[in-house]
């Protein structure tokens, strides 16, 4: 019997619900965006009737949505009826102001709620045909394991979850089942490529200072007692911003691998509820740690003081998606400069900026950069500023988030990685595989990546005129760049970045900790018997 914990609201938010549906003859959800969605389905799976949905202006919506009539709020006579708000917080106070004088009866949940509601109706969807089918008993001979998400908007850790997911699903002896935060585009490819997952809603244990944390006892709780259901074997964490599957192993008496992605406090700015050290050492103590660079392993080795159980798995990364470069590409002008990844100070799109500041304007106009990525407004204000004051407004194009990377690579002949701290550079390795010629700091995992001179150029961190000698040299060694560029193409795809190579090594290392632990638990229980 599956818990229903996993597909509706706690039993106070539900006897409001049907408190207010029960008050009032006819109810329509306030919203047509996310939140909204998430209302309808939701309380379409809970048998409420829905009137009608409403918005502040007809235009640019849709006439019905999920088989329900859309309706502009203030064309309509509300008075008696019930509106529940399935709006954002921070754009409630103006519909309460349009609302005020309508004679309605109002319901507001938090934002959490409604992120809840898209979790249930997800679950309620896909759970049950899942639980029908899923293999338990020893006698299947099955590797059952529990992935933790720690988001579903397909950036870098998600994607290397994908690709380590596309080559195990595959495995005779292996069934996973995806616990992801919340529903997205992650749940939607999940669902494409048959991998089952359960959405819910829970709190990262890094976030940035001064951000409160949420208790995941609840969650914890409810995912515990239905992987117990579900008889898993084995817990397995995609990153070490989340603590939960940990939590939730811990509970279930099962093993658990964690996999550290991240210099969680120098790319992002977090940190840990429990503090740099200890967290460290709790995520030393899972069964498993992997890594994906041997620059994040060193960081732990320092804090925890041991490697015990530390592997290091260089990402993989498909190629299906990217086009591949001639020699002639890098005979255009002007040669085209792209950085992928978030519009953040760790990031260091800023330092690209400051580089050309030491070309010539000659030099310059052979030149130009493309950003890809979105993220921090006060950032990119920051960058746009000194573009501006630089004169190179006409050189630097912003194009923001892009599912199509490959694409964009395509058009492009140099790759620039000037991060921080990567932790290990999926965004490198595109440039690679995309046969771009590689300019990156020293900095992070970058030097494991790229072989200086080989590959491509590394340069100082901090040092933006060491930047622009190197995009000098690109100026005057087109054919050599070309050459290396087409020669790390091969090198990167066929024998550094493989997926199935980096697959592998992950299902050896989850074979190797649920042996162990069988194992064990056999010894366990004979030295009971012998008692």
């Amino acid at each position: 019997m599956i818990r229903e914990e996993i597909f509706k609201l706690p039993p106070d938010d539900m006897r409001r619900l049907e408190n207010f549906f029960s008050a009032h003859e006819n109810v329509y959800v306030y919203g047509a965006g996310q939140y909204g969605k998430y209302a309808l389905e939701f309380l379409a799976m809970q048998r409420m009737p829905v009137r009608g949905v409403l918005v502040t202006s007809a235009k640019g919506n849709p006439e019905m949505l999920d088989g329900i009539r859309v309706y502009q709020a203030d064309k309509i006579d509300l008075s008696g009826c019930g509106v529940f708000i399935a709006v954002s917080t921070k754009y409630r106070d103006e519909i309460r102001g349009a609302l005020g004088g309508s004679g309605a009866e109002l319901l507001e949940f938090s934002d959490e709620q409604f992120r809840c509601m898209g979790c249930y109706a997800w679950n309620a969807r896909h759970i049950p045909a899942v639980a029908a089918s899923w293999p338990r008993g020893q006698e299947h001979g099955r590797m059952r394991v529990a992935v933790f998400s720690h988001d579903t908007a397909m950036l870098g850790a998600d994607l290397s979850l994908l690709d380590n997911l596309s080559v195990l699903k595959d495995k005779e002896d292996f069934s996973p089942i995806v616990i992801t935060r919340g529903v997205g585009p992650l749940s939607q490819a999940l669902l494409a490529m048959g991998i089952p997952s359960l959405a819910m809603e829970f709190d990262w244990w890094a976030q940035h200072p001064g951000v409160p944390l949420r208790d995941n006892t609840k969650a914890i709780d409810a995912i515990a007692a239905f992987l117990s259901e579900m008889g898993i074997d084995l817990c397995y964490t995609n990153t070490s911003v989340i603590d939960i599957g940990a939590r939730v192993a811990e509970k279930l008496h099962v093993p658990h691998v964690w996999h550290v992605r991240e210099f969680a406090m120098r790319d992002f700015g977090f940190v840990f509820q429990e503090g740099e050290q200890e967290s460290a050492r709790y995520i030393q103590s899972s069964d498993a740690v992997l890594f994906v660079s041997k620059a994040l392993e060193s960081d732990y080795i320092a804090r925890t003081h041991s490697q015990k159980h530390f592997h290091v798995i260089y990402n993989g990364v498909f190629l299906k998606s990217y086009h591949g470069k001639q020699k002639s590409d890098f005979d255009r002008t002007p040669l085209r400069i792209v950085m992928v990844g978030a519009m953040v100070e760790a990031k260091n799109q800023r330092e690209l900026i400051r580089a050309c500041q030491y070309l010539s304007k000659e030099e310059q106009e052979l030149f130009e950069i493309h950003f890809y990525g979105t993220g921090e407004e006060s950032y990119r204000a920051a960058v746009e500023r000194e573009i501006s004051a630089a004169g190179l407004s006409n050189r630097v194009f912003f194009h923001g988030y892009t599912p199509e990377v490959g694409r964009a690579l395509a058009s492009c002949e140099i790759g620039v990685m000037a991060s921080r701290s990567e932790a290990f550079g999926r965004v490198t390795v595109e440039y690679m595989m995309s046969g771009l010629f590689v300019i990156a700091s020293d900095a992070g995992a970058n030097p494991e990546l790229l072989r200086n001179g080989e590959d491509g150029l590394l340069y100082p961190l901090g040092n933006p005129e060491a930047l622009a000698n190197c995009l000098r040299w690109c100026l005057f060694h087109r054919k050599e760049m070309a050459e290396k560029a087409m020669r790390n193409q091969g090198h990167a795809t066929e024998k550094r970045f493989s997926p199935r190579q980096a697959a592998e090594a992950i299902y050896r290392v989850f074979k190797d900790v649920v042996r162990g632990a069988y194992e064990e638990k056999t010894i366990m229980v004979n030295a009971s018997h012998k008692k």
